[in-house]
C-alpha cells in the first residue's frame, strides 16, 4: 500500500468518527441550552403565582405534579399545551397529552381539574437527542467501512 492509500486509510479510521462525535456534542450541546432555556422561563412563569397560589403548589407544579382542584393555567405550566382537547359535554373537558411512549389526560369540570391519567408529558422529550446522536455515530461507522471496502478494492 503507497504512503498517500496508508494516511488516508488512517485519517478515515480515525477522524471520522471523531468529526461526527464532536458535531454530536454540538448538537447535545444545543438542544440541552434550549431545553434548559425553556424550563427556566417555565419555573420563572409559575414562581411568580406563588403569592396568589402558595410556595407549596407552586413547588408541585415546578415538579410537574398536578392534582384535582388546579385551574387550566396551573396545569398548562406544569404540562405545556395538550395535544388535543375532548369535549363530552358543555361543563366537562378532558386533555390529552401524547408522546411515543404515553398517553396522559387530565379532565375538568368547569375551570377545575377533576381527574389525572398518567404521568406528565415532558420526560420523554429529553431522549430524542440522544437518538440523533446514536444516528450519527452510526453513519460515521457505515461510511468509515464504506471508504475502508473503496479503498481495498480499489487498491
Amino acid at each position: 500500500m503507497e504512503t498517500g492509500a496508508t494516511v488516508h486509510l488512517v485519517l478515515m479510521i480515525f477522524l471520522t468518527p471523531i468529526a461526527f462525535g464532536a458535531m454530536g456534542a454540538v448538537l447535545i450541546w444545543f438542544f440541552t441550552q434550549k431545553s434548559e432555556s425553556q424550563q427556566a422561563d417555565r419555573i420563572e412563569k409559575i414562581w411568580a403565582h406563588r403569592a396568589d397560589w402558595s410556595e407549596p403548589v407552586c413547588r408541585r407544579l415546578i415538579n410537574s405534579d398536578i392534582a384535582a382542584g388546579m385551574s387550566p393555567e396551573m396545569v398548562r405550566l406544569a404540562w405545556g399545551e395538550p395535544a388535543r382537547i375532548e369535549t363530552p359535554s358543555d361543563e366537562a373537558q378532558t386533555w390529552v397529552y401524547q408522546t411515543r411512549q404515553s398517553v396522559s389526560r387530565v379532565s375538568f369540570a368547569g375551570e377545575v381539574v377533576t381527574a389525572v391519567e398518567g404521568a406528565a408529558p415532558t420526560a420523554a422529550k429529553n431522549n430524542t437527542v440522544w437518538v440523533y446522536i446514536a444516528m450519527l455515530f452510526a453513519l460515521a461507522f457505515v461510511v468509515s467501512v464504506i471508504t475502508l471496502v473503496v479503498i481495498f478494492w480499489v487498491r
